[in-house]
């Protein structure tokens, strides 16, 4: 039987899925200004292959809204081109051609926007992977990292109800108390309702395809009701950090709107170097499923 391209990749997002939802594991705990939730296991270099993978479908569209894993590209030349021709826009073609100035300012950016996507569709499976509930639906992540708005939004839900997630994700390689000032400030506007069109546009987009019974609990201006603020900073595990005092950047929440505010931290080991071998990985994958047969 000859399998498509389109299908290898779903098969083995799946089954990636499955082992990073074995191997993530998380741990919350709650301080004066801030909860904090640190996983640990999922950028682990046993994973790599596991976490490329599910990037790689991430380029292409392969999760949908509601978490489902689907095919979006034929098997025809043009669409196995346009894979990856998706993949090397991030990562280079070949990888080790990408300038410095463009890892640091938009292939970092994205693959970590990509793993802490992969690490909130796990929480839908394994709902203690976000700090708040259950996760039911992602809007779709960024094309390109450049591009403007919150990094990740999500709903979820939980024994009060359904509520919605904004993550700020950033990747400051040696900077990891900039990378939370700047997800806070990121916050504050959307307090004044900087990012109010988006959000309306993700929920009602995501509601009209949930079931009847999910639609009723769902109302359209559900961000302003009820949500919660996540920081997620990525940054090597060298640099001098600590999470669990008082963060003067994320005081005045909880408030009447927002729910909770959490950190959910990645300190990953030799930062650099992952980057690049996750690039590599990524680059090899697009390029075998152009020849599967």
């Amino acid at each position: 039987m000859v399998m498509s391209s389109t299908d290898a990749l779903r098969g083995r997002i799946e089954k990636s899925l499955k082992r990073i939802c074995e191997v993530a594991t998380p741990t919350l705990r709650k301080f004066e200004t801030h909860d904090l939730l640190e996983v640990t296991g999922l950028t682990d270099s046993g994973l790599m292959g596991d976490v490329a993978t599910y990037l790689v479908g991430l380029r292409v569209d392969s999760v949908s809204s509601l978490l489902q894993i689907r095919n979006t590209l034929s098997d025809s030349p043009l669409d196995r081109a346009e894979l990856v021709r998706n993949v090397v826009a991030i990562v280079g073609d070949p990888p080790s051609s990408l300038p410095k100035e463009r890892k640091t300012d938009e292939r970092n950016p994205w693959l970590a926007e990509g793993i802490w996507y992969l690490c909130l569709h796990a929480a839908h499976h394994k709902p203690t992977l976000h700090p708040y509930g259950q996760i039911l639906a992602l809007a779709p992540p960024h094309v390109h990292p450049k591009d403007h708005g919150f990094d990740i939004a999500g709903i979820f839900e939980n024994g009060d109800g359904l509520g919605f997630s904004a993550v700020e994700t950033k990747a400051y390689e040696k900077y990891p108390d900039k990378a939370l000032s700047d997800a806070a400030a990121t916050f504050r506007v959307m307090d004044s309702g900087g990012f109010d069109q988006r959000a309306r546009q993700f929920v009602s987009t995501a509601r009209d395809t949930m079931s009847d019974e999910q639609q009723s609990k769902i109302s359209a201006s559900l961000w302003q009701q009820r949500r919660a603020y996540i920081a997620n900073p990525h940054y090597d595990s060298a640099a001098p950090v600590r999470w669990d005092g008082k963060r003067r950047s994320l005081r005045g929440w909880p408030s009447d709107l927002v729910m909770g505010v959490c950190l959910m931290p990645n300190p990953i080991v030799s930062f650099s170097e992952y980057f690049d071998g996750l690039s590599e990985k990524m680059y090899e994958i697009a390029q075998g499923l152009t020849s599967v047969e």
